[in-house]
């Protein structure tokens, strides 16, 4: 995902957080100044050799997750959730680059959302993986979908049964139903 996330617009993403914080000026102008110099300085290191990642964030950069977190919270905000709130979806969550949509088959196209996703200017692409007679691995969980709730499990001695009320309280980007 790192090399899929343009710097000259994270910036700008920085900038616009930034101006809707309740920060002084002065320790905003610090921050800019600090994310811009961290941004131009972006460097990996690939068979002993040296690279400069001049238009995206570099893969093994110490800061790259950071701000690939901020790009991915900005975008879930400003144009994720509009899409996703045209859509009956029971529940969204990511982890780094991991997005997991919960939503019910019979109402919800997901092809659709995974073309409009797709057809918006970002540099990422959305793809689905179906789940498998209602299995799927998200993260190293494997989910069980039944019908009123989701059986989590990372091991055969650890299940977690999350009934469809309780996925409310961990949505991380709040959707409309």
């Amino acid at each position: 995902m790192y090399t899929n996330i343009p710097t000259n617009k994270l910036k700008n993403i920085i900038g616009s957080v930034l101006d809707h914080s309740h920060i002084d000026d002065t320790t905003k102008q610090e921050i800019l100044k600090y994310c811009n110099i961290i941004l131009d300085q972006n460097f990996f290191q690939y068979r002993d050799r040296q690279y400069k990642q001049s238009i995206c964030l570099a893969v093994g950069a110490p800061t790259s997750s950071i701000f690939s977190e901020i790009y991915l919270q900005y975008m879930e905000h400003t144009t994720f959730v509009d899409i996703l709130n045209q859509q009956i979806i029971l529940g969204y969550f990511h982890y780094v680059d991991d997005i997991l949509i919960v939503y019910d088959k019979t109402a919800t196209d997901i092809e659709n959302i995974i073309q409009i996703l797709n057809s918006t200017r970002l540099t990422l692409t959305f793809s689905k993986e179906d789940d498998t007679g209602n299995f799927l691995i998200f993260l190293d969980v494997t989910l069980r979908i039944r019908e009123n709730d989701i059986l989590l499990s990372n091991s055969a001695e650890n299940l977690q049964v999350l009934t469809a009320s309780s996925l409310r309280p961990l949505v991380i980007l709040q959707v409309k139903n």
